[in-house]
């Protein structure tokens, strides 16, 4: 009855104040170890549901951590002395009040050392799991974001483009000549050539600004916040200038012969903002509007930019 009572007054305790959420904790630890104190003070045939305190005492620590654990310990421990000093039925069987107490200290000592194990488990598997996610949206080449980070960041640069009716851009770009570098030099001084490219090209952005690469030779970079449509032009040119600085040195795997090489890039730039678009781009028909001016800029020459025909430039 008395328990009931209670059950019922805290019931009523969090229906009025479902906030104190950490002294719950602590009363209802404190609560189930006393009713199970006072449950065993009747003698033997009470003793069963010792194993309860046990489950308290276990579950308590994996359930709300190392505190709770020595709370709810501690409170066993006490009603354990209470009944082999004070109840007649405990008095003329201390020795087993005595072995409860210890047995409740050896669930403790194994208790905790599973809990710090399980911590520590949970601990590297969040990390190795953070690690993994990390490693799935980077690319294994040159380090930059790959198209998994890139999808992610272009949603959420569109919604916030949309949300501060501001201004944002994307350069898709690929390599000019990239194929002649395999083809003559071979795949090791291709893929040193994609390093350097992603080194240098992120070198000019701001760091608000992401590079990211799609595969093989394409990139993509997102410009956030501009305020024209027109000044992700300045940023193609200066990308145009940096890619055709760069000269690549090797053997020409057929003829030995010591080359020097250059290459340059063609960029297709899509724009989004108040008066670009009527309708709010999905990620990839964004990008696909970039590659299709890019593929202009290619039939135009290459070496150059061109913008998305269906934005007001």
């Amino acid at each position: 009855m008395i328990y009931l009572i209670i059950s019922v007054l805290l019931f009523i305790w969090v229906a009025v104040k479902p906030g104190q959420y950490q002294l719950r904790k602590v009363t209802f630890t404190v609560l189930d170890q006393l009713m199970i104190a006072y449950a065993v003070s009747y003698g033997q045939h009470a003793i069963p549901l010792i194993g309860f305190a046990f489950w308290v005492i276990i579950g308590s620590a994996f359930r709300y951590g190392q505190f709770f654990l020595n709370l709810s310990a501690g409170v066993a421990i006490l009603g354990i002395i209470y009944n082999i000093y004070f109840s007649p039925e405990w008095a003329v069987h201390t020795f087993y009040g005595w072995g409860y107490l210890v047995s409740i200290l050896i669930v403790v000592f194994y208790t905790t050392v599973f809990v710090k194990r399980a911590v520590e488990t949970n601990r590297k598997l969040n990390e190795t799991l953070s690690h993994l996610s990390v490693l799935a949206r980077v690319d294994d080449l040159t380090g930059l974001p790959n198209r998994l980070a890139l999808v992610e960041r272009l949603t959420q640069s569109i919604a916030m483009t949309r949300r501060l009716h501001s201004y944002m851009s994307i350069l898709y770009f690929d390599l000019d000549g990239f194929k002649v570098i395999n083809d003559t030099l071979g795949h090791n001084q291709g893929d040193a050539l994609l390093k350097e490219v992603a080194q240098r090209v992120r070198g000019r952005l701001r760091n608000t600004d992401m590079l990211a690469r799609l595969g093989g030779d394409e990139f993509i970079i997102i410009l956030e916040n501009t305020h024209l449509p027109k000044d992700a032009a300045l940023v193609a040119s200066t990308l145009l200038d940096t890619i055709a600085a760069i000269k690549i040195h090797g053997l020409h795997h057929v003829t030995d012969a010591y080359i020097t090489l250059h290459i340059g890039a063609s960029i297709g730039i899509a724009t989004y903002g108040p008066d670009t678009s009527t309708e709010v781009p999905s990620v990839e028909e964004f990008i696909q509007r970039a590659d299709a001016a890019m593929y202009i800029a290619k039939q135009d020459g290459k070496g150059c930019y061109r913008f998305w025909a269906g934005n007001n430039e």
